[in-house]
């Protein structure tokens, strides 16, 4: 009961505030929340990504790493179309967007007429001006300590130049990121004697990145867009770990090392054109490419033994989207599409042992493999505005794929599927709405899964599964919000997801374990959350927001044959921050705490949990002018104890015979950042 204070603290604050709030302010049109770009002064925005961290009620999802273009997008979309690039995160689109680029942001709410929305129920759309500066610069510089590590630092600029029909936008960031993390582990063996180890891990991170896009208004009476990606990153770590077997003094030393290069780009490009008043035609193209090389080795010097891994792996997509719209009239609206696309992966693997003779290379079956993935996928969707109250949208869409795999392993299948959707939006009052929504989900396969490797951590060859199959879930949701005024929003929704081939660790010969698809199971998830302006009881300038997620899970264990909860899936999570803007002093200051509790993770011969923690962090900013701001974050303040308990049985968890348990702590200390943000 002690735990769920706090939330019960947050809901009843919340209530006060709100019974203030509903009569002090108006109630806002039952149409699309429109915030025009004057609404966000008092928080000083510097660029795009600023004015959606303050829209109230609203929070962006990057999308999903998921099959194709189009379920990938996110939930923010630029002048009703979604950013026509699947590698750039939309946190890296919008802060390369000046704020005074933006007219307003409209916050579309369930099925909406005459746009394709794949991000979810709540979008927001981000309408530029027509006719924006001839040029601008973003810039932020930021710089930062954590755990004790080196300096770390983020320089990232960018280059919008507008002229007529042609934009045209240039951008560079450089990163250097060092990370140190300390802890102990005790080792309770029982079946001979305990260990204590104290360990130190050190990373450091190193990643450049160009982009560049232009967009030409008047291109064959239509209009065209390209962009393009390339990263290049490197990485090193490092962990030292002493172990004290119990009764003795001279630890024995195990060090491992790591280390990875990465290369990769994206090139993409619509090409949209109408054709009449009442239709639309686009075509949208995307290629990227992945180029990652690793090894990593384990070494206990008074033993004289080692161990070593390389990788080579190279992967790329390719995707060819066609969509067309058709307007009947104001209240129907038809939206065609097909979309094609190859997926594939390349990886080559070696693992040596050094027994003290001299380095032997130890077979690695299913590690030297390509995996190669061909779909396509057409589909039809329908917006009706039965009235002002209703709005109802359908979509069917048919996918077929087939996957190869060739190398170690030899496998082809074939798959097609069926994905409906249907939602409904229901408004029954100027300031409430209820959303409904049915659908048919396919996950996407990490092509990783198929391929073995070797595990570092556990000690231990984990191998890859070529008859891996995706998931399918049959979603059933449903959504209420309010809103009290512009700024004031509640919204309570419910989830149920029917999970079929729930993808987790799978049991090989009674000996093994291997990524595989478990049979059967279910989410069923409500959320709570909301943004709750203080002004109506004395702290103007200010407001609350807060996010709540309570699940569970269930499906059946391969191991002991018993219902239990899925894989790293943390049951429980509240958010709760508080935003106070004083636009007299250009001063803007929050502080945010986050709660979330243990998740756990279930293999052949083990068990681990990771436990629960609160963790608070802070914000202050300060505005020199319209152009320029300071921002310093601070977080992990408290300095959170993350803890994790193993538990590896003697043969598998059926048997249920521990053979050692191990206890794993670690702080990484508080995080200060300092980060100046711009436009010249």
């Amino acid at each position: 009961m002690l735990k769920k204070l706090p939330l019960l603290s947050i809901t009843a604050f919340c209530l006060i505030a709100l019974s203030g709030l509903a009569q002090a302010q108006q109630k806002p049109d039952s149409k699309n929340i429109i915030y025009q770009r004057e609404f966000y002064d008092s928080f000083n925005p510097v660029t795009a990504l600023d004015l959606i961290e303050n829209t109230p009620g609203f929070t962006l999802d990057e999308g999903a790493n998921v099959r194709g273009f189009g379920a990938a997008s996110g939930n923010i979309l630029i002048n009703g179309d979604n950013p026509a690039a699947k590698s750039l995160t939309l946190t890296e689109i919008l802060g390369r967007i000046s704020a005074e680029q933006v007219s307003r942001i409209e916050i579309i709410r369930g099925a909406e007429q005459g746009i394709e929305l794949s991000g979810g129920s709540i979008t927001a759309n981000i309408i530029l001006t027509e006719q924006g500066a001839d040029a601008s610069l973003p810039f932020a510089l930021t710089g930062w300590r954590e755990g004790g590590g080196r300096l770390s630092y983020k320089a990232e600029a960018s280059l919008s130049y507008t002229r007529e029909a042609v934009d045209l936008f240039v951008g560079f960031d450089h990163a250097d990121y060092n990370r140190r993390s300390a802890g102990n582990e005790i080792v309770e063996n029982f079946t001979g004697p305990d260990e204590t180890r104290e360990e130190l891990q050190t990373s450091e991170e190193r990643a450049t990145t160009l982009t560049a896009s232009v967009s030409y208004a008047d291109f064959l009476s239509g209009e065209l867009d390209l962009s393009g990606k390339g990263l290049w990153g490197s990485n090193e770590n490092e962990e030292t770990s002493l172990r004290f077997e119990e009764g003795e003094s001279t630890p024995l030393a195990v060090f491992r090392q790591y280390d990875a290069s990465s290369r990769s780009f994206e090139i993409g490009g619509e090409y949209a054109r109408s054709l009449g008043a009442k239709s639309k035609l686009a075509l949208i193209a995307l290629v990227n490419r992945e180029r990652n090389n690793g090894s990593e080795a384990r070494r206990l010097p008074s033993q004289g033994t080692s161990q070593r891994a390389t990788a080579l792996n190279n992967s790329g997509e390719t995707i060819v989207r066609l969509e067309y719209d058709y307007s009947l009239n104001e209240q129907h609206r038809f939206h065609f599409g097909a979309e094609g696309g190859l997926t594939f992966i390349d990886n080559e693997f070696s693992f040596f042992e050094d027994e003290g003779t001299g380095e032997v290379p130890i077979p690695a079956p299913g590690a030297n493999t390509r995996v190669q993935e061909k779909r396509a996928e057409v589909y039809i969707s329908h917006s009706w505005n039965a009235s002002d109250l209703l709005k109802l949208g359908v979509r069917l869409a048919t996918e077929a794929s087939t996957i190869t795999q060739s190398g170690d392993v030899e496998n082809e299948r074939s798959f097609t599927f069926l994905k409906p959707r249907a939602s409904l939006t229901y408004v029954a009052s100027d300031n409430q709405q209820y959303r409904f929504l049915i659908e048919r989900l396919i996950g996407q396969l990490d092509f990783s899964d198929f391929v073995s490797s070797n595990d570092f951590d556990d000690e231990e060859f984990q191998f890859g599964n070529p008859e891996l199959q995706p998931d399918k879930t049959w979603r059933f949701s449903a959504e209420y919000e309010r809103r009290f005024g512009q700024a004031g929003v509640i919204e309570v929704g419910v989830r149920y997801d029917q999970i079929e081939d729930v993808q987790d660790l799978l049991p090989l010969g009674g000996m093994f374990e291997t990524p595989g698809n478990i049979g059967d199971g279910y989410v069923l998830a409500g959320t709570l959350q909301g943004a709750i302006p203080m002004d109506p009881i004395g702290f103007n300038g200010a407001r609350l927001e807060f996010e709540t997620r309570i699940q569970r899970t269930r499906v059946t264990d391969p191991v002991t044959g018993e219902k239990r909860r899925f894989s790293n899936e943390r049951n429980f999570r509240y958010t709760i921050e508080y935003i106070h803007a004083l636009p007299q002093w250009n001063i803007n200051f929050g502080a945010t705490a986050d709660q979330r509790t243990d998740e756990a993770y279930f293999g052949l011969d083990e068990f681990e949990t990771d436990s629960g923690f609160v963790e608070f962090s802070a914000f202050l900013e300060y505005a020199f002018n319209p152009r320029f701001k300071l921002r310093l974050d601070g977080s992990n303040l408290n300095n959170v104890k993350r803890q994790s308990q193993r538990t590896v049985f003697q043969i598998t968890r059926l048997e249920g015979v521990p053979a050692f348990l191990e206890t794993r702590t670690r702080r990484t200390g508080p995080r200060a950042s300092l980060k100046l943000i711009g436009t010249l």
